[in-house]
């Protein structure tokens, strides 16, 4: 039987519900949703009139590979901490596509690119805001440069918008974790949410301090486009809350609180607008400068249409094959045109 489902595992979240909607209209009867917890998906299958399906996967356990049979591509909206789901994926020559943001997951996958190209699947990681638009306005800048020898990417998140709980809870460990970065040969410790820079986004959104946060970006655009020192800083539209963020952190605070009632209390946070910016800055070695700032509203939808442009494209056509991240095979002006709706140069 030919492969030409595309499987979405968390379709029924908050991004991979987005997803889902979108490619049915492309893919009709194509689109099957996979969790744990396929109640969730029943609004999706009846609002789609039975075009999407739905099956129970829980991907962090051992399943039956039966299960992909009939599937070309895979589309993962859920963190992992194991690599046994994407292992499956590469043995049965699925394409894969996956919105992780946790840059030791992405290394773990990276580790496979030989087992992907064995079996002539092809996998795009790096698919979202950051990382994801950062790493494709990274390489826009780097081509204006020529060659930079440092890139600062400065993110800020909208309080109003309404972010998924995996995702507030991410956001929550790695502001208590601290982080190592290369800087040009040299392994530095980094603070998260300790050093910070004051940065401008342009006359609508003001001035913001951004601090430093292990976003995956900085550390594989150092690899796929050569950068000696690239720095991920973030920020939240409310200076208020990204300032008592800082403090917690600073004085330790932050250590005496458990996760759950962090990701609990930020969950809550509506102070802010729904709404996200994205600054690029790169400076080569004459001291010459190139920058880019891009904005939107609802991180959540662009980041699915960004892996809507993917899917569509590692569908309708093939790929190399093995492990690549966003910037090695697209860029900034082959998917901007699809994302204008979401998200505009500024």
């Amino acid at each position: 039987m030919e492969r030409d489902q595309i499987l979405v595992v968390g379709g029924y979240g908050q991004v991979g519900s987005i997803i889902c909607r979108q490619l049915t209209r492309i893919y009709p009867g194509k689109i099957c949703i996979a969790g744990r917890d396929i109640e969730k998906a029943q609004h999706l299958i009846n609002e789609s009139n039975g075009s999407i399906q739905a099956i129970s996967l829980d991907i962090h356990k051992p399943f039956d590979v039966s299960i992909l049979q009939n599937v070309k591509q895979v589309i993962v909206c859920v963190e992992q901490q194991h690599t046994q789901f994407v292992e499956a994926c590469f043995q049965q020559g699925i394409d894969y596509i996956d919105i992780s943001a946790s840059h030791m997951f992405l290394q773990k996958i990276e580790q496979l690119t030989g087992m992907a190209q064995e079996h002539n699947a092809s996998a795009t990681l790096s698919i979202g805001l950051a990382p994801g638009v950062t790493n494709l306005l990274a390489k826009h800048v780097q081509q204006k440069l020529g060659c930079a020898e440092e890139l600062s990417i400065y993110i800020m998140l909208g309080l109003g918008d309404s972010h998924g709980k995996a995702a507030i809870n991410w956001t929550v460990n790695e502001t208590l974790r601290n982080f190592y970065r290369l800087e040009g040969n040299e392994r530095v410790l980094v603070k998260s949410f300790i050093t910070g820079k004051k940065i401008n986004f342009g006359k609508s959104l003001g001035w913001h301090t951004a601090y430093d946060f292990n976003f995956a970006d900085q550390h594989v655009l150092q690899q796929t486009l050569s950068i000696p020192v690239v720095k991920t800083q973030l920020c939240f539209d409310s200076n208020l809350i990204t300032r008592a963020v800082h403090l917690l952190k600073k004085t330790k605070l932050i250590y005496c609180m458990p996760v759950q009632l962090l990701t609990l209390l930020f969950s809550r946070i509506h102070i802010g607008q729904p709404k996200f910016a994205v600054k690029v800055i790169g400076r080569d070695r004459d001291g010459k400068i190139e920058e880019i700032q891009v904005s939107g509203k609802k991180e959540a939808s662009a980041t699915a249409m960004m892996a809507c442009f993917i899917s569509q494209s590692m569908y309708e056509s093939k790929y190399p094959t093995g492990v690549h991240h966003i910037e090695q095979l697209f860029s900034w002006e082959e998917i901007h045109p699809f994302l204008a709706s979401e998200i505009s140069i500024s």
